[in-house]
Protein backbone atom coordinates (compact mmCIF):
# COMPACT_ATOMS: atom_id res chain seq x y z
CA UNK A 1 0.00 0.00 0.00
CA UNK A 2 0.97 3.49 -1.25
CA UNK A 3 0.05 6.78 0.45
CA UNK A 4 1.00 10.70 -0.25
CA UNK A 5 4.04 12.28 1.22
CA UNK A 6 4.00 14.26 4.18
CA UNK A 7 1.50 12.64 6.04
CA UNK A 8 1.15 13.58 9.53
CA UNK A 9 1.30 11.86 12.90
CA UNK A 10 -2.05 10.57 14.31
CA UNK A 11 -2.57 12.01 18.09
CA UNK A 12 -2.14 8.83 19.51
CA UNK A 13 1.49 8.37 17.86
CA UNK A 14 2.28 11.42 19.69
CA UNK A 15 2.10 10.17 22.80
CA UNK A 16 5.85 9.04 22.64
CA UNK A 17 8.99 11.43 21.80
CA UNK A 18 10.15 11.14 18.39
CA UNK A 19 13.59 9.73 18.15
CA UNK A 20 16.58 12.09 18.97
CA UNK A 21 18.45 13.70 15.47
CA UNK A 22 21.02 10.86 16.08
CA UNK A 23 19.18 7.93 16.56
CA UNK A 24 17.14 9.03 13.79
CA UNK A 25 20.47 8.76 11.27
CA UNK A 26 21.24 5.57 12.69
CA UNK A 27 17.61 4.46 11.76
CA UNK A 28 18.02 5.94 8.46
CA UNK A 29 21.53 4.42 7.42
CA UNK A 30 20.08 1.47 8.69
CA UNK A 31 16.76 1.75 6.35
CA UNK A 32 19.27 2.66 3.31
CA UNK A 33 21.16 -0.53 3.75
CA UNK A 34 18.76 -2.89 5.03
CA UNK A 35 15.32 -1.57 3.25
CA UNK A 36 12.42 -0.99 5.61
CA UNK A 37 11.55 -3.68 7.58
CA UNK A 38 8.24 -2.96 9.10
CA UNK A 39 5.47 -0.84 7.02
CA UNK A 40 4.29 2.35 8.49
CA UNK A 41 0.82 1.61 10.09
CA UNK A 42 -1.80 3.72 8.98
CA UNK A 43 -5.39 5.14 10.71
CA UNK A 44 -7.56 7.44 9.49
CA UNK A 45 -4.67 8.68 6.72
CA UNK A 46 -2.61 9.56 9.72
CA UNK A 47 0.42 7.50 11.20
CA UNK A 48 -0.52 5.33 14.11
CA UNK A 49 2.82 3.87 14.26
CA UNK A 50 5.65 4.53 12.00
CA UNK A 51 6.35 7.80 12.35
CA UNK A 52 10.24 7.67 13.41
CA UNK A 53 10.32 5.00 10.53
CA UNK A 54 8.76 7.45 7.90
CA UNK A 55 10.96 10.00 8.43
CA UNK A 56 14.24 7.81 8.15
CA UNK A 57 12.57 7.07 4.94
CA UNK A 58 12.98 10.17 3.74
CA UNK A 59 16.21 10.66 4.84
CA UNK A 60 17.68 7.95 3.70
CA UNK A 61 15.73 8.73 -0.15
CA UNK A 62 13.82 5.01 0.78
CA UNK A 63 10.13 4.80 -0.75
CA UNK A 64 8.10 3.60 2.54
CA UNK A 65 5.84 0.86 2.91
CA UNK A 66 2.34 1.40 4.51
CA UNK A 67 -0.58 -0.98 6.14
CA UNK A 68 -3.62 0.13 7.24
CA UNK A 69 -4.91 -0.41 10.33
CA UNK A 70 -8.62 -1.57 11.23
CA UNK A 71 -10.68 -1.52 14.02
CA UNK A 72 -12.24 0.90 16.43
CA UNK A 73 -9.99 4.13 18.26
CA UNK A 74 -9.49 2.00 21.53
CA UNK A 75 -8.60 -0.80 19.29
CA UNK A 76 -6.26 1.90 17.86
CA UNK A 77 -4.97 3.40 21.02
CA UNK A 78 -4.50 -0.55 22.58
CA UNK A 79 -2.30 -1.22 19.53
CA UNK A 80 0.16 1.67 20.10
CA UNK A 81 0.43 1.01 23.47
CA UNK A 82 1.61 -2.38 22.58
CA UNK A 83 3.97 -1.86 20.18
CA UNK A 84 5.55 1.13 21.92
CA UNK A 85 5.75 0.35 25.27
CA UNK A 86 7.01 -3.08 25.04
CA UNK A 87 9.51 -1.69 22.10
CA UNK A 88 11.53 0.74 24.07
CA UNK A 89 13.17 1.22 27.44
CA UNK A 90 10.83 3.29 29.40
CA UNK A 91 10.70 4.19 32.70
CA UNK A 92 8.61 4.38 35.43
CA UNK A 93 8.30 7.85 35.42
CA UNK A 94 8.11 7.84 31.26
CA UNK A 95 5.30 5.37 31.42
CA UNK A 96 3.66 7.90 34.16
CA UNK A 97 4.02 10.70 31.76
CA UNK A 98 2.31 8.32 29.03
CA UNK A 99 -0.57 7.86 30.93
CA UNK A 100 -1.07 11.02 31.80
CA UNK A 101 -0.87 12.24 28.32
CA UNK A 102 -3.87 8.74 27.78
CA UNK A 103 -5.97 10.22 30.44
CA UNK A 104 -5.72 13.99 28.84
CA UNK A 105 -6.43 12.98 25.37
CA UNK A 106 -8.94 10.36 25.72
CA UNK A 107 -10.83 10.81 28.71
CA UNK A 108 -9.84 7.25 29.99
CA UNK A 109 -9.88 7.29 33.98
CA UNK A 110 -6.22 7.80 35.12
CA UNK A 111 -6.59 4.71 37.09
CA UNK A 112 -7.15 2.77 34.42
CA UNK A 113 -4.54 4.25 32.40
CA UNK A 114 -2.05 3.87 35.29
CA UNK A 115 -2.69 0.21 34.50
CA UNK A 116 -2.87 -0.03 31.18
CA UNK A 117 1.31 1.50 31.75
CA UNK A 118 1.49 -0.81 34.74
CA UNK A 119 2.15 2.59 37.42
CA UNK A 120 0.68 3.98 40.39
CA UNK A 121 -2.39 6.48 39.86
CA UNK A 122 -0.15 8.78 41.97
CA UNK A 123 2.56 8.80 39.63
CA UNK A 124 0.35 9.86 37.14
CA UNK A 125 -1.64 12.75 39.07
CA UNK A 126 2.09 13.38 39.38
CA UNK A 127 3.07 13.45 35.73
CA UNK A 128 -0.50 15.46 35.01
CA UNK A 129 0.35 17.91 37.25
CA UNK A 130 3.67 18.71 35.87
CA UNK A 131 1.57 18.41 31.92
CA UNK A 132 -0.74 21.36 33.49
CA UNK A 133 1.81 23.50 35.89
CA UNK A 134 4.94 22.97 34.04
CA UNK A 135 6.93 24.34 31.26
CA UNK A 136 7.26 22.20 27.73
CA UNK A 137 10.50 22.01 28.60
CA UNK A 138 10.26 20.28 32.05
CA UNK A 139 7.48 18.02 30.45
CA UNK A 140 10.00 17.15 27.59
CA UNK A 141 12.72 16.25 30.07
CA UNK A 142 10.03 13.92 32.12
CA UNK A 143 9.12 12.33 28.47
CA UNK A 144 12.48 12.01 27.75
CA UNK A 145 13.85 10.16 30.58
CA UNK A 146 16.15 12.85 32.08
CA UNK A 147 14.15 13.51 35.66
CA UNK A 148 11.64 11.33 37.68
CA UNK A 149 8.21 12.38 38.04
CA UNK A 150 8.44 13.10 41.94
CA UNK A 151 11.53 15.58 40.52
CA UNK A 152 9.43 17.16 37.77
CA UNK A 153 6.37 17.79 39.94
CA UNK A 154 8.29 19.56 42.62
CA UNK A 155 9.99 22.00 40.07
CA UNK A 156 6.14 22.21 38.62
CA UNK A 157 6.11 24.21 41.56
CA UNK A 158 8.42 27.00 40.95
CA UNK A 159 7.31 30.31 38.51
CA UNK A 160 7.63 29.26 35.29
CA UNK A 161 10.48 31.46 34.03
CA UNK A 162 12.19 29.96 37.00
CA UNK A 163 11.07 26.25 35.88
CA UNK A 164 12.61 27.00 32.19
CA UNK A 165 15.89 28.19 33.87
CA UNK A 166 16.62 24.91 35.69
CA UNK A 167 15.48 22.98 32.57
CA UNK A 168 17.91 24.51 30.29
CA UNK A 169 20.75 23.53 33.00
CA UNK A 170 20.50 19.94 32.37
CA UNK A 171 19.56 17.36 34.41
CA UNK A 172 22.25 17.41 37.28
CA UNK A 173 21.08 20.87 37.85
CA UNK A 174 17.22 19.93 37.31
CA UNK A 175 18.00 16.77 40.38
CA UNK A 176 20.17 19.15 42.60
CA UNK A 177 17.07 22.07 42.78
CA UNK A 178 14.45 19.22 43.44
CA UNK A 179 16.18 17.53 46.19
CA UNK A 180 16.99 20.98 47.92
CA UNK A 181 13.24 21.87 47.70
CA UNK A 182 12.22 18.68 48.75
CA UNK A 183 14.63 19.18 51.90
CA UNK A 184 13.52 22.52 52.72
CA UNK A 185 9.73 20.76 53.22
CA UNK A 186 11.00 17.73 54.98
CA UNK A 187 12.12 20.68 57.41
CA UNK A 188 9.32 22.65 57.37
CA UNK A 189 7.58 19.87 58.24
CA UNK A 190 9.37 18.60 60.63
CA UNK A 191 7.86 18.30 64.02
CA UNK A 192 9.40 20.38 66.78
CA UNK A 193 11.79 17.58 69.40
CA UNK A 194 10.02 16.66 72.62
CA UNK A 195 11.36 17.72 75.56
CA UNK A 196 14.06 15.82 77.04
CA UNK A 197 12.87 13.13 80.01
CA UNK A 198 15.23 13.04 82.97
CA UNK A 199 14.89 9.92 85.49
CA UNK A 200 11.19 9.09 83.73
CA UNK A 201 8.24 11.17 82.65
CA UNK A 202 8.34 13.87 85.02
CA UNK A 203 5.50 16.18 83.91
CA UNK A 204 5.53 19.79 83.47
CA UNK A 205 4.72 22.72 85.65
CA UNK A 206 6.51 24.30 88.54
CA UNK A 207 6.88 20.63 90.41
CA UNK A 208 8.10 19.08 87.44
CA UNK A 209 10.79 21.97 87.21
CA UNK A 210 11.98 21.34 90.54
CA UNK A 211 12.34 17.68 90.42
CA UNK A 212 14.29 18.35 87.19
CA UNK A 213 16.70 20.57 89.35
CA UNK A 214 16.84 18.66 91.77
CA UNK A 215 18.35 15.60 90.01
CA UNK A 216 20.76 17.77 88.22
CA UNK A 217 22.03 18.87 91.76
CA UNK A 218 22.55 15.57 92.56
CA UNK A 219 24.32 14.58 89.41
CA UNK A 220 26.75 17.23 89.80
CA UNK A 221 27.39 16.63 93.92
CA UNK A 222 28.41 13.10 92.59
CA UNK A 223 31.60 14.71 91.28
CA UNK A 224 33.17 15.78 93.97
CA UNK A 225 33.98 12.43 95.47
CA UNK A 226 34.82 10.92 91.91
CA UNK A 227 37.60 13.58 91.26
CA UNK A 228 38.53 13.01 95.00
CA UNK A 229 39.02 9.39 94.57
CA UNK A 230 40.63 9.54 90.81
CA UNK A 231 43.27 11.96 92.64
CA UNK A 232 43.61 9.28 95.47
CA UNK A 233 44.87 6.85 93.01
CA UNK A 234 47.41 8.73 91.21
CA UNK A 235 45.10 9.44 87.91
CA UNK A 236 44.35 13.14 88.79
CA UNK A 237 48.30 14.60 89.27
CA UNK A 238 49.02 18.49 89.74
CA UNK A 239 48.57 19.02 86.01
CA UNK A 240 45.06 18.77 86.70
CA UNK A 241 43.90 21.02 88.63
CA UNK A 242 41.88 22.92 86.84
CA UNK A 243 39.69 19.78 86.35
CA UNK A 244 39.77 19.78 90.33
CA UNK A 245 38.59 23.47 90.56
CA UNK A 246 36.05 23.10 87.72
CA UNK A 247 34.26 20.21 89.82
CA UNK A 248 34.32 22.14 93.01
CA UNK A 249 32.78 25.19 91.84
CA UNK A 250 30.41 22.93 90.22
CA UNK A 251 29.89 21.07 93.67
CA UNK A 252 29.22 25.00 94.84
CA UNK A 253 26.62 25.34 92.08
CA UNK A 254 24.58 22.11 93.21
CA UNK A 255 24.74 22.97 97.17
CA UNK A 256 22.94 26.68 95.94
CA UNK A 257 20.85 24.66 93.51
CA UNK A 258 19.69 22.31 96.34
CA UNK A 259 19.10 25.08 99.29
CA UNK A 260 16.79 27.51 96.83
CA UNK A 261 15.17 23.77 96.49
CA UNK A 262 14.49 23.06 100.11
CA UNK A 263 11.67 24.26 101.92
CA UNK A 264 12.02 27.26 103.95
CA UNK A 265 12.35 25.29 107.32
CA UNK A 266 14.56 23.14 106.20
CA UNK A 267 18.54 23.17 107.24
CA UNK A 268 20.96 25.06 104.41
CA UNK A 269 23.06 21.86 102.73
Amino acid sequence: MTAPTKLKPHRFAALFQPLHPDELKQLADDIQARGLQRPIVLYDGLILDGRNRYRACEIAGVEPQFTQFEGTEDDALGFVMSENLYRRHLSTSQRSAIAARVASLTGVPQEKAAAAVNVSERNVQKANKVALEGVPELTDALVNGNISVAAAKLLADLPKDRQAEIVAAGPEEMKRVAAEIRGERRTATAPEPAPPVLDGDIGTGQPARDRALMEIASALSKLGPAVTNLATIGVLDAQHGAIKQAVLLLRRGADELENLLKPADAPPV
